[in-house]
């Protein structure tokens, strides 16, 4: 039975996170901008492995020894919470 008046979602996920990183693709390195609310930021390539952790990055993150490719930022907030990000390097 199909039931018109239902909603199958929920109001508290969001799809942009709070914090953004640009440029994104990038060459050398990446803006944070709200550095200050971020303790760490561990960078995974495609396949999961940790390759660079930075704690207490500044707002303008080296990342010019990484080669070519798919990474995710996972960015460790002052709040407890993580920020997954989907970053490309050329």
């Amino acid at each position: 039975t199909i039931v018109p008046d239902e909603t199958l979602a929920t109001s508290n996920i969001s799809k942009t996170p709070a914090i953004r990183v640009s440029p994104n693709p990038f060459s050398d390195y990446v803006q944070i901008d709200d550095v200050a609310h971020v303790v760490s930021i561990s960078v995974l390539d495609i396949s999961g492995k940790l390759v660079k952790k930075i704690n207490k990055p500044n707002k303008q993150v080296d990342l010019s020894d990484l080669k070519s490719g798919i990474y995710l930022l996972i960015i460790q907030k002052n709040d407890g919470k993580t920020e997954r990000v989907k970053v490309i390097k050329y």
